[in-house]
């Protein structure tokens, strides 16, 4: 019977979560923290940021011209971003630190690859499409792109190994 099988199964996954619990060592990625938040706050406060962020690159988007890099990143990670912020910010930033440096240790060797390579003529970025604004020969839309495209594979593969967001897929 498909309902006798099922609810086997629940208390199986149930039977394993309580024993990642009293043994978090077995077979379960352990970074440290990450405990469920009670009241969402980190869930409401990064969510709506992220939204906030994905408006302003729409915006740049309307505006087009020198505004249009920044835009189309903004515009393209920033929903991403708000989905996972609303589903497991409070899991993000109890795994603040992991996001730190999964994110941040990738971000800074991609902005100097990506300095030396301008530099050197490697390619270019269009000033035509930039602000002009940036630090150590790196435009600011080339840091923002570099920045979004670590977070969101950092904070996808931290939520995808948070046993609480396995749980809250369920």
């Amino acid at each position: 019977d498909d309902d006798a099988r099922r609810r086997r199964a629940d208390q199986r996954d149930r039977s394993d979560d309580a024993e990642h619990h009293e043994h978090p060592q077995q077979g379960v990625i352990h970074i440290g923290g990450g405990q469920a938040g009670d009241d969402g706050l980190a869930r409401v406060v990064g969510g709506g940021m992220w939204l906030l962020l994905a408006a302003l690159g729409v915006l740049l988007l309307a505006l087009g011209g020198r505004y249009l890099y920044l835009g189309l990143t903004l515009a393209y990670f920033a929903p991403v971003f708000v989905l996972q912020w609303a589903f497991g910010g409070d899991l993000l930033w109890g795994w603040r630190r992991a996001l730190l440096l999964g994110a941040g240790l990738p971000t800074l060797y991609l902005w100097f690859a990506d300095a030396w390579a301008i530099r050197e003529g490697i390619w270019w970025i269009s000033p035509r499409y930039t602000l002009g604004l940036g630090a150590f020969g790196l435009p600011l839309e080339e840091m923002v792109f570099f920045l979004c495209t670590n977070l969101a594979v950092v904070q996808g593969l931290l939520l995808a190994w948070h046993p609480e967001a396995l749980r809250r897929l369920r």
